[in-house]
Parts: C-alpha cells; structure tokens; sequence
C-alpha cells in the first residue's frame, strides 16, 4: 500500500467507471472555479457564475473525485414537471429506451420528477448524502457546486440533457440561475432516501463520508480537528511541562504518608503530655 506521502487525491478517471463506456470529457458541461463562500453571501448572488479566473477547469477534476457524466437528450419525449414518484409509459413517448436501458444496467429502480423555480436555502447550503446522487436535467438551467478532491469548490452549469452521478459522502450544493426554473429527474437505488447532512453540523462524522475520504482523499479529511496541545507549566520546559510523571506521582504519595504520620506522632505526644499534668 502506498503511504500517506506518496498517495495522490482522487481517482484515474480512464480506469474509474463512469455511465457511459468511457471517459470523455469534450462532452461534460462547462465549470470554473468558484469565488470564496463569504463573497457570494455578502452580495446574495449565488445565481450567478461567480467564477473565480477566467479559465476553464477541465473534466478529469471532478471526474476523479468520482463525478460520473453522460448526456442524454430528453428531447421527443414527454416528462411531466412533478411526479412523485415517476414511472414511463411504454404505450406514450415518456420511454426512452436509453434512459431504460441505463436504469436497468444501474439498478435506478426508483425515479421522480421535480421543477424548482427559485432559490431553495436546504440547496444552497454545503451537504452531502449518505448515498449516490443521480440527476437528470429534463429541462431549464442551474447551477451545481462540489468539492473536488482538493476540497476546492468547482461550479458548473446544468441544462437539459445533463445526466450525472456522484459518491455519497462528497460535499455539494445546488441553486438555479438567473432563469429560476429547472426540471429535474431524480434517481435512487432502491426505496429513496433524501437525508442530507450539513457540513458545519457533522464535521465528517458520518460513514459516508469516511467512506468518501478514505477512497478519494487519501483518508485526510479536511474538517479532521487537530487535538490541541496542552500548554507547558510556568517555568519549566520539554515534552513533559505541565504533566506529572509516574515517578512525580509517587513520590508526592510517599511525602504525603510520611506527614501524616509524623502528625500522628506529634498528636500522641501532646495528648500524653496533657493528662499527665
């Protein structure tokens, strides 16, 4: 096994698995580096693209913090704005067979439909969940935002036909654009379930995400608190200030007895002198 100097974050994204047969990344949205947290809130413009340089961060960054990507055109086919759960028609145009075919091959036995048209605070704020996340963008625009696997926000721009899946246990958020409306498509293996868990609030304590960090970043988890040391006693120095050794220990014990005892004494002496007068 490679040791903690030697591992590298992430994953080999030509060797990882991925919803189409192989990695390409002409195909993945557009994304950029993120402006700092505190900067979006001061100016409540998290619907903006707030990006952070002008250049472009390439696909293989969120790929190897294990983001998963196809595209898949939803055009031709007929999905309500709400349904909870969703399930096709085969005697409709709501069958996609590729969309099938993938539900099947991944077992995303469960499937619904929801359109967000406006900013939702449970979105927006830093989370993860303890299981996949598998989206598909159905119609309108918004904007997702993940950690990559140098803790460094990476935000990119969903629209219609935008397929993705992420590892539970990654840090993420989501909010619309300047449009206010997006129509999305949400997967599940098995019976659904939408906990998500606050980063201020969990701190990494959490299986999902030590499932997570052991796997993508080499399992140093950035919210890891770092135990603070105790402060060297007035006047003295080395490793041991301001702890008693065993030794330490010891002879105070034996100080102690002797006191007592010598008090004992002393006590006998003063009782025996007092009822011979």
């Amino acid at each position: 096994f490679a040791s903690a100097a030697e591992c590298v974050n992430g994953v080999d994204p030509a060797t990882s698995r991925h919803l189409d047969d192989s990695f390409d990344p002409t195909n993945w949205p557009e994304m950029w580096r993120m402006m700092s947290g505190d900067t979006i809130e001061e100016g409540d413009s998290r619907q903006e693209p707030n990006r952070l340089g002008e250049d472009d961060v390439d696909a293989t960054v969120l790929a190897s913090a294990g983001v998963q990507y196809m595209h898949l055109d939803p055009t031709g086919f007929d999905y309500p704005e709400k349904a909870i759960p969703w399930e096709p028609n085969a005697t409709t145009s709501s069958l996609d067979p590729v969309l099938a075919a993938l539900r099947d091959e991944r077992d995303f036995s469960y499937a619904d439909i929801i359109t967000v048209t406006g900013r939702v605070d449970s979105f927006w704020t830093e989370h993860f969940h303890e299981f996949d996340t598998i989206r598909y963008i159905i119609n309108g625009t918004g904007y997702f935002d993940l950690r990559d696997a140098n803790n460094e926000w990476v935000r990119f721009s969903v629209k219609a036909g935008d397929f993705f899946l992420w590892p539970g246990g990654i840090y993420h958020r989501f909010t619309v654009d300047d449009n206010n409306f997006v129509t999305a498509m949400r997967l599940f293996q098995g019976a659904p379930v939408w906990n998500s868990f606050v980063r201020e609030e969990v701190k990494g304590n959490h299986s999902a995400r030590m499932n997570y960090v052991d796997t993508y970043l080499c399992g140093q988890d950035p919210d890891a608190e770092v135990p603070a040391t105790e402060a060297p006693t007035l006047g003295s120095g080395g490793t041991n200030a301001g702890k008693s050794s065993p030794d330490s220990s010891s002879t105070a014990s034996a100080q102690t007895r002797q006191l007592l005892t010598l008090s004992v004494l002393l006590a006998s002496s003063l009782i025996a002198m007092i009822m011979s007068i």
